[in-house]
């Protein structure tokens, strides 16, 4: 029977675990294959399996539903954590393609595989970018932390959960990921409208001289110019966000103990 409830605690982590892996950052889409993603989880499921504390009690005499209501339950936690995970790595593609619309770069796109979606060229380099930085701060090593001291927070076989924290926890850092991303395009948008209102004078000034043809080849150099210099800002600007990302995601570790 100690077996048995075992393998179902298990079972359960390694739901948690997986939901989370294969909606995180650097294992969503189809660029890695389902059964290293399935390996993976196994993996940091069983490292896991000693270190958190565990209440087999509430396992014994389990029956269908409630094995599939605690199933939903892990799921949900693992999804959430990611997609917390998945909002950070939007800002550079919201930030991206406010800056592509001004640069004129929004039919120049590619597939992306890690969101499944055609993504703007400056959008997948910037991607790539925090993608380095996120492995060079070992971002994903506290991702792990913080999975192993969710099942502290939600013990696994234990439904509780603080819906309106984590409603409102949502909200507020949709709305400041969002202020983040405008102000990430903001200098290359801001840039290159002076540029629009500097070659609109000038069209006023000389109607014979072609604006089209002078203009984007124009607005492209300055802003890859603007994107050279920002760079550094980038670095500064990204370690900042990953700080503001850990203390909230210690947040959200106590909401979801309810």
């Amino acid at each position: 029977m100690i077996l048995n409830v075992e393998f179902v605690y298990f079972l359960l982590m390694l739901v948690r675990v997986t939901s989370l892996f294969f909606i995180s950052p650097l294992f969503t889409g189809e660029t890695i294959n389902t059964r290293v993603k399935l390996g993976f989880s196994f993996v940091v499921a069983f490292m896991m399996f000693n270190t958190v504390p565990k209440n087999y009690e509430v396992l014994e005499n389990l029956d269908f539903l409630m094995f599939t209501i605690f199933i939903i339950k892990e799921l949900l936690i693992g999804l959430i954590i990611g997609y917390f995970m998945l909002l950070i790595f939007s800002v550079v593609q919201i930030a991206a393609e406010m800056s592509s619309s001004s640069m004129g770069f929004m039919m120049a796109s590619t597939f992306d595989p890690m969101t499944q979606s055609q993504t703007p060229v400056l959008g997948q380099m910037n991607n790539l970018f925090l993608l380095g930085l996120f492995l060079t701060y070992g971002i994903h090593r506290k991702i792990i932390y913080y999975l192993s001291e969710s099942f502290y927070y939600s013990p696994v076989g234990e439904i509780s959960y603080n819906v309106n924290g984590i409603t409102n926890f949502f909200i507020d850092n949709f709305i400041y990921y969002f202020k983040i991303a405008v102000q990430m395009s903001l200098p290359i948008v801001g840039v290159l409208l002076l540029v629009d209102l500097t070659l609109g004078i000038l069209a006023r000034i000389a109607p014979q001289m072609n604006v089209f043809f002078v203009g984007m080849p124009l607005k492209l150099m300055i802003a890859f110019l603007f994107l050279a210099q920002l760079a550094p800002y980038f670095v500064n600007f990204s370690s900042i966000m990953f700080e503001r990302s850990m203390e909230d995601l210690k947040i959200l570790m106590k909401l979801l103990e309810g």
